[in-house]
């Protein structure tokens, strides 16, 4: 999955809180939900905001391999609109 822009995250919250629904972890599936339907102020609290909740999807077990890449390459994204490296 390719994420070159905020319409690219935004479908792929939607279709992460979808996935989380669907094994029953409502909570994240709620963040994932809300997050995409708020509107910051700043670019920086925009991808920041979703770097932390996919941190928190990215540890939970019940996800496949390539969700959990797809993740990986999100948080990749974000950190590389901030200038960072790492994982």
């Amino acid at each position: 999955m390719e994420f070159n822009n905020n319409d690219d995250l935004r479908r792929f919250a939607k279709l992460l809180s979808e996935k989380m629904e669907s094994l029953g972890n409502s909570s994240m599936a709620h963040d994932l939900k809300e997050w995409n339907d708020t509107s910051f102020t700043s670019a920086s609290e925009f991808l920041g905001e979703l770097r932390m909740i996919l941190e928190r999807v990215k540890e939970f077990k019940a996800i496949d391999i390539e969700l959990k890449q797809n993740v990986s390459d999100c948080i990749a994204a974000i950190n590389k609109a901030f200038g960072q490296c790492r994982n």
